[in-house]
């Protein structure tokens, strides 16, 4: 009688990575994620930048829409319902209304937002998506971190003697393709930026104020700064601010790039 064996089963051996083996692939992960983390980033950049150009164009042809209808320039804080601008209360009630709240109506909402509210969450286009900082989620605001210019986009609440600017009239701006009407700015330690550039006139101040116009104006601290005012916030990479100019158009500069006759309006 014949036995019959039984073999058993192969067993095959998976054979398994060398040390050499994983640390060259750990190198290549590294090499690939260097290559790509710094890419990602300059594309995130970039594309914060793109939005933000976006943004000031949307705002400047609002602007000019409402010069259109006005014939004149929409104010940078203009008084309402009754307020007389004077007193400081007057600066956060129904008293005084700013150019985000004005040209809410040219920017596709139809809402008239009250002067506590004016950075409520459906004003995103007046956001810069670079912005350094970004107040607590408690605060509930989307602070507008842009200015205007305030020699074209005047402040006509009353002084103490009652008195306030007129608004410009449109066509008065020379270079309309060189001057610039909002930018970038400061965010003040809350997180927004004033309504226009406090240290920008039309021919004093710390900017150039030689006739040629071809000095560079100051720069400022890219750090919140509740001193800083409105000053141009160089926020996008390589330094660079971004621009909308009275003619509607955007552009960028770097530091150094802005001179007189990109903000003065007196030559």
């Amino acid at each position: 009688m014949h036995s019959i064996i039984r073999q058993s089963p192969r067993v095959s051996r998976v054979r398994a990575f060398t040390l050499i083996e994983l640390l060259t692939v750990i190198a290549i992960i590294g090499i690939l994620a260097a290559i790509i983390i710094p890419t990602v980033g300059r594309v995130r950049a970039s594309a914060r930048t793109v939005t933000c150009k976006s943004n000031l164009r949307q705002i400047a042809i609002a602007a000019l829409m409402f010069a259109d209808e006005r014939g004149f320039y929409p104010p940078s804080r203009a008084v309402q319902n009754g307020g007389s601008g004077v007193a400081a209360s007057d600066n956060n009630n129904a008293g005084s209304l700013l150019w985000p709240q004005t040209l809410r109506p040219y920017l596709g909402s139809k809402t008239q937002l009250n002067a506590d509210k004016i950075y409520g969450t459906g004003n995103a286009v007046g956001v810069c998506p670079g912005r350094l900082y970004i107040p607590p989620v408690a605060e509930e605001t989307n602070l507008v971190s842009y200015a205007a210019h305030p020699a074209i986009m005047v402040d006509d609440s009353k002084d103490s003697a009652g008195i306030g600017k007129k608004p410009l009239r449109q066509g008065a701006v020379p270079r309309p393709t060189q001057v610039i009407l909002f930018a970038d700015a400061a965010q003040q330690t809350q997180g927004g930026a004033q309504s226009n550039f406090y240290n920008v006139t039309e021919a004093t101040s710390t900017v150039a104020t030689d006739s040629s116009g071809a000095t560079p104006i100051a720069t400022s601290s890219d750090e919140p700064d509740p001193t800083s005012k409105a000053i141009f916030r160089y926020r996008h990479p390589g330094d660079t601010i971004n621009v909308a100019f009275v003619d509607g158009h955007v552009g960028q500069f770097k530091k150094g790039e802005i001179l007189g006759r990109n903000v003065h309006i007196g030559y």
